[in-house]
């Protein structure tokens, strides 16, 4: 199974609870509420890892993590951007270790998804790996909070090539 994916649809459970259609004690329907659709992508979803330029770590990758908001009704506000890199083998995982560590820069133009629009976020991962390997799997984790207050989760995995 590949776990590279260069696209994940980021879904708003909560939001789609509350926001589904409801009664009052008239018996009038309300509409919902907007939604976000919003996707999360990666620009390459893979590449070769190269030697780090900073000295504390042996391995960088570079890659664009690009959200658009297809509904055209509602925003988001970018809480946070995380990853988390795992030691690979042919796509596999066989880490993290104890000893691996790693670093995310973001170069972000703004940290607001308009409604209908999209966002580059420039993004480089400095990392070593307990092991000195250079094959890993990436995984991006994204939190929003859309123009309703709902949280708005997501993640997409980059694959660092050897």
């Amino acid at each position: 199974m590949d776990r590279a994916g260069g696209s994940a649809l980021i879904l708003l459970t909560l939001g789609m609870l509350l926001a589904g259609s409801a009664c009052n004690d008239a018996e009038t329907v309300t509409s919902p509420a907007a939604v976000i659709d919003a996707t999360l992508d990666l620009e390459p979803t893979s590449g070769q890892a190269v030697a780090s330029s900073d000295p504390s770590y042996d391995w960088m990758v570079d890659f664009d993590i690009v959200f658009t908001e297809r509904g055209g009704e509602i925003g988001a506000d970018i809480d946070s951007v995380g990853v988390i890199v795992e030691e690979s083998s042919g796509g596999i995982s066989v880490g993290p270790r104890d000893d691996d560590r790693w670093r995310l820069e973001l170069d972000a133009p703004s940290g607001r998804l308009e409604a209908g629009g999209a966002l580059t976020l420039g993004a480089q991962v400095f990392y070593a790996l307990e092991t000195g390997a250079s094959e890993a799997l990436i995984e991006v984790t994204v939190l929003m909070f859309d123009d309703g207050g709902f949280p708005v989760a997501g993640g997409v995995t980059f694959e660092a090539l050897p």
